[in-house]
């Protein structure tokens, strides 16, 4: 990779190699990474949902990229500032001071913004006060069970009076209830935005969908309705059996295989009620089927076996065109190959047009 060039990001407008872009980052080994491993007793999420709590270690440890590490000044214990950053209070000034930029909503607090959090300073704590608030903290820690403001209204018994001690160390007249309150309402509010944003894009991508695969059918239904089946594909004086299920919106499609027959079941879709219950020469049966499958409700199927099959040959030369050109037509959409499927099932909706019926043969079960 050394001499492969970095993109414009890495190379900030100069044009460089990977390694000569990696090697301006500093290090020893140009491919290392770059970030010091450190070992802390607090670390925290870069990125938060409905969930704050920090993750806590007696013994300090080291953990990826994914985490920030908060390591005390100036010889204070660890545990203090642990103690602050479990706190409900610590929670309602990160989202103050957190940009919702990333995917779902999540509250991001960049690693720089970090220290500027306003929290309570705990130098200006007496030693008694200091070990109190220890005392406060290791007890959330070892009761508790991790805060979720997207599912509870307040937290356990041991967070709150964590957080009532420190609301008194502030020495404002404000009531536990309503932080959990701004709490509840802040995180809730920031997730509900975040919802309604994706399920614009998504009602978006919808319509695009919808209108892209309208296009493609309209110019498909030309082609497929060019010629009927199986009319088209026999001869203009064979004998026939009329079918018509016009009656009904929606039908229920059974065909099952006996020996060198097979058996048609067709039922109304909402009632269930059977339209058609008959055996037929395995030929016979299949032009009934493929019929269906092609969204047809009115149609003359061949009495004779026969006849049937020619029908079918002429018919497996002609249908694979038409499905060539919706799925051609489909891949070179522009809503793109992401969502190819969805425009491709949206098509064939659209024609009430079942693939299946470009198979050989069709047993079993459809809805048409």
């Amino acid at each position: 990779m050394q001499d492969v060039p970095a993109t414009e990001r890495r190379q900030t407008g100069r044009h460089q190699t990977i390694r000569a872009a990696l090697e301006d980052q500093g290090g020893g080994l140009w491919y290392a990474p770059k970030a010091i491993p450190h070992t802390a007793h607090c670390w925290m999420r870069k990125a938060f949902n409905t969930n704050f709590s920090p993750f806590i270690f007696k013994k300090a440890v080291a953990l990826d990229q994914r985490c920030n590490f908060v390591t005390p000044k100036n010889g204070l214990d660890w545990r203090l500032i642990a103690a602050i950053i479990t706190s409900s209070l610590f929670t309602l000034s990160a989202e103050s001071y957190g940009s919702a930029t990333m995917g779902a909503g999540a509250l991001e607090i960049a690693t720089k913004k970090l220290p500027e959090v306003r929290v309570l300073d705990v130098r200006q704590l007496t030693e008694p006060q200091k070990k109190k608030l220890i005392e406060l903290a290791e007890d959330v820690w070892s009761k508790s069970t991790p805060m979720d403001w997207g599912i509870r209204e307040e937290p356990d018994a041991s967070l709150k009076e964590l957080d009532a001690w420190l609301l008194e160390r502030f020495g404002i007249d404000l009531s536990l209830s309503a932080i959990y309150s701004d709490v509840v309402t802040t995180v809730r509010s920031r997730i509900a935005v975040a919802r309604d944003k994706e399920e614009t894009i998504r009602t978006h991508q919808r319509v695009d969908v919808a209108a892209v695969a309208n296009s493609i059918a309209d110019i498909v239904r030309v082609l497929r309705d060019s010629k009927q089946f199986p009319e088209a594909f026999v001869e203009s004086d064979a004998s026939t059996i009329p079918f018509d299920f016009s009656s009904s919106k929606s039908l229920e499609l059974d065909c099952t295989p006996i020996l060198h027959e097979a058996v048609v079941e067709i039922k109304n879709g909402g009632s269930e009620k059977v339209l058609l219950h008959a055996q037929y020469p395995r030929p016979i049966a299949q032009v009934i089927v493929k019929s269906l499958l092609l969204g047809r409700r009115q149609f003359k199927v061949p009495d004779s076996p026969s006849t049937a099959e020619e029908a079918l040959r002429n018919f497996d030369a002609w249908m694979p065109t038409i499905m060539e050109r919706l799925q051609e037509s489909v891949r070179t959409s522009a809503v793109g190959t992401r969502y190819e499927q969805q425009v491709l099932d949206a098509c064939l909706r659209s024609l009430s047009l079942d693939v299946r019926a470009t198979e050989p043969e069709f047993y079993g079960h459809a809805h048409v």
